[in-house]
């Protein structure tokens, strides 16, 4: 019994001596690091007899320190959390920067769809640290389980939520007119169409001259009259045109004119290369250049039926001018932010809403929407319908009929011609009203009432209802035919020199008939529908062809067709609407995508924590080895 007493004596000095040895090592690896890096091939231990016992062998790696591989582990666990959300973020930023760069000034609405998806962004990020944390109770196994349905909630329900709910909010904010179909997969051609849309609207009242400059008096500035009437005025001498009473347009046609050394004056094809071609670098320069040709040039009766140089050249003067004396580009840019053209287009749209679409209680009219339904039946039906209007007269001190601003919903147009008319008549100007100049500041201008009670401003413009018809709610053409006079004389076998004469002769003939039959028409219309305007579009297209079409008169009234008026209305919800269900797309997609890379970090996370472990494991096999020498 003593002996065994003597030998537990001597194992608890061991023990001690051992702890001592321990410590002491310690304090010479932190001085001498180097020394603690033997090359020991097995791990020792004693038995109580302080006899070597063999141990298990420590490999070369597991001698080697670890600690710098599981911080890799753990990084790319960090960015796998990222990349399994970021794409989102990336995706729905993309299109709101296209967007954006389409109406500038529109400011935040179209980045709506990044916000959104930042703040899910930030919520799934505090998800996974709040869970993941470093003190957590939670296995990372429970931990991966938790942050995975924390980011499927936030991408995939989410998205379901856009594609089952959204769609019936978009369609009753659009009153039916733009469905979530449509921008699943088309939200940047839809932007694109919504923005070319506003375009549309400056062109028209640049042309229309509902964007002139005026003096501080109200009076129209040098240079500032920018309407096709004014622009177009020619001085004639028995019918046959001598020059353009604007100078700076007879200037430029003149040097389009003698520039051009062609020989073939109906071969445009010398001219389009030398005048034409050059400008489509500059894209916003070139679709003005089309609007002025195809919405005024050719549906005008003295360029119409005649396919030659002369009406491009025109075309490029009337562009010239305009873009010389007009910040086009300045107003592309500003957009609604200026007041004057959002005051512009929030007054005529209500009388637009107002007078022409509500006034429209016919089924047809949502029929005649219908791909292939606007035939000329339903056309003459809707025009014939008898209509009224919310905008009302009330009556001056002979019961004359007087239209004010007061309680009602009149269209501001400038229409100099019927001014003219009316101080031919004797009109006088009396009355004391505001308008909104360039500058967006409130200037005041005279005005009287015509024999209708129209309000005729002394500089031009005008403020009246408008009766509305069918293609105005539409706001497209509707082209009846196309003809090929010259195959259809050919085929009937007219000589080739009777050909020749008959179509030298057709522009002329074709004009006075058409200004007939423009005219007749007008009036038609107008008796029929009590006031409703529409015009014929006859004119020889570049391809040769004699064109016939019905025209509305959204073009030189400034404004768009119902539903897209309606769309520029609210078109930066619309921006904002589009960038959210791009969103959706995103999240569908990326929400399984980044489901797996959550996992994949989560599997990340656990090989760093068994790789520390193993480390540490290691480091004290080592120290334990060190103690036994």
């Amino acid at each position: 019994m003593k002996k065994k007493n003597f030998e537990q004596v001597e194992n608890v000095e061991n023990v001690v001596t051992n702890e001592e040895n321990l410590q002491n090592e310690q304090t010479d690896a932190q001085v001498a690091p180097e020394e603690n890096e033997k090359e020991l091939s097995v791990m020792t231990a004693r038995d109580n007899d302080g006899n070597p016992i063999p141990a298990f062998p420590v490999s070369k790696g597991a001698k080697r320190d670890h600690r710098k591989t599981s911080v890799v582990y753990t990084v790319l666990a960090v960015v796998l959390h990222v990349l399994a959300y970021l794409p989102i973020v990336i995706g729905a930023a993309v299109l709101g920067v296209k967007c954006y760069n389409l109406v500038p000034y529109y400011g935040f609405w179209p980045f709506i769809g990044v916000i959104l998806a930042g703040i899910l962004g930030l919520v799934f990020m505090t998800v996974a640290l709040v869970v993941g944390r470093k003190n957590s109770k939670s296995s990372i196994r429970t931990q991966t389980v938790k942050i995975t349905i924390a980011f499927v909630c936030l991408t995939t329900v989410f998205g379901l939520i856009l594609t089952y709910v959204f769609p019936d909010v978009i369609a009753m904010a659009t009153q039916g007119t733009l469905y979530c179909e449509d921008l699943y997969y088309g939200g940047e051609a839809q932007a694109e169409k919504n923005a070319s849309l506003e375009r549309d609207f400056i062109m028209y009242n640049v042309l229309n001259g509902n964007l002139n400059m005026y003096n501080a008096d109200g009076t129209i500035a040098d240079h500032g009259d920018f309407s096709y009437a004014t622009l177009s005025k020619r001085v004639e001498d028995d019918g046959t045109f001598v020059k353009y009473v604007n100078n700076d347009i007879q200037k430029s046609y003149l040097a389009y004119m003698n520039g051009y050394t062609g020989t073939n004056n109906t071969n445009n094809d010398e001219f389009i290369a030398t005048y034409i071609t050059p400008i489509k670098n500059n894209e916003r320069k070139y679709e003005l250049f089309e609007f002025i040709y195809n919405s005024y040039v050719l549906n005008d009766f003295d360029y119409a039926f005649y396919n030659t140089v002369e009406r491009k050249a025109f075309a490029l003067s009337v562009l010239d001018y305009v873009w010389t004396n007009f910040d086009y580009m300045g107003m592309l840019k500003e957009g609604f932010n200026n007041a004057r053209l959002k005051k512009l287009f929030q007054d005529n749209y209500d009388s637009f809403n107002q007078d022409g679409y509500l006034t429209f209680d016919d089924p047809l009219l949502l029929y005649a929407q219908m791909s292939g339904r606007m035939t000329v039946p339903i056309i003459l039906r809707l025009i014939l319908n008898e209509g009224w209007t919310y905008t009302q007269s009330g009556f001056n001190g002979v019961a004359d009929p007087v239209y004010t601003e007061d309680g009602n919903c009149l269209y501001q147009l400038y229409d100099p011609n019927l001014v003219e008319e009316y101080k031919a008549k004797g009109g006088t100007f009396e009355y004391k009203g505001t308008l909104t100049d360039q500058d967006g500041n409130t200037i005041t201008v005279n005005y009287g009432f015509n024999e209708d009670g129209w309000m005729m401003f002394e500089n031009g413009v005008t403020k009246r209802p408008l009766n509305w018809l069918v293609l105005d709610m539409l706001g497209d053409p509707m082209a009846l035919a196309t003809l090929d006079v010259a195959g259809l004389l050919s085929g009937l076998g007219v000589p080739a020199d009777l050909l020749n004469n008959v179509l030298t002769m057709l522009p002329t003939l074709v004009d006075s008939l058409g200004g007939l039959l423009k005219e007749d028409l007008a009036e038609v219309i107008q008796a029929a529908s009590a006031g409703g305007n529409l015009d014929i579009g006859l004119c020889f297209d570049d391809n040769g062809m004699l064109a016939i079409n019905l025209l509305s008169k959204n073009v030189p009234y400034g404004m768009l067709g119902y539903m897209q008026a309606t769309w520029v209305d609210s078109n930066n919800l619309l921006f904002a609407v589009i960038n959210v269900v791009a969103l959706r797309n995103w999240m569908v997609i990326f929400g399984a995508i980044g489901a797996v890379l959550v996992i994949g970090a989560g599997v990340l996370r656990a090989m760093g924590e068994k790789t520390r472990e193993r480390t540490e494991d290691s480091r004290a096999r080592i120290q334990t080895a060190l103690l036994s020498e």
